[in-house]
């Protein structure tokens, strides 16, 4: 995973891979001062019907927010926050997306491929 700004303090669900459980929660720790974060995720296509995945993200206090993503695209997710530097913050991700198991026999259900503070 590629990261900017930030500092990943603490992560459950994500593998040294970038692939990931269909709930992970990191602890993140700011550099500097932002107002955005940038999440890029990718979705494997799956047998599940329909051309996207629902992905919900929380970070830090604020609500949940839902976004379709595409199957098999990259995607870039932005969100707006308000941090100073060494601000820590949570951030949660839950994908409704199952990869199909073979010899791989993780619970996996999307790759992290970035995390950018701005």
């Amino acid at each position: 995973m590629i990261t900017s700004g930030l500092k990943v303090a603490d992560a459950d669900g994500v593998h040294d891979d970038d692939w990931c459980w269909p709930k992970v929660r990191l602890r993140l720790i700011a550099h500097d001062a932002a107002t955005e974060l940038r999440v890029g995720v990718w979705v494997p296509k799956s047998p599940a019907v329909g051309s996207s995945s629902m992905l919900s993200i929380k970070v830090g206090s604020m609500p949940s927010t839902v976004r379709l993503v595409p199957y098999g695209a990259p995607t870039e997710l932005s969100f707006p926050v308000s941090l100073s530097g060494n601000d820590e913050f949570g951030l949660e991700i839950t994908c409704d997306n199952q990869v199909p198991q073979s010899e791989d026999q993780r619970n996996l259900s999307f790759s992290l491929m970035s995390l950018v503070l701005l």
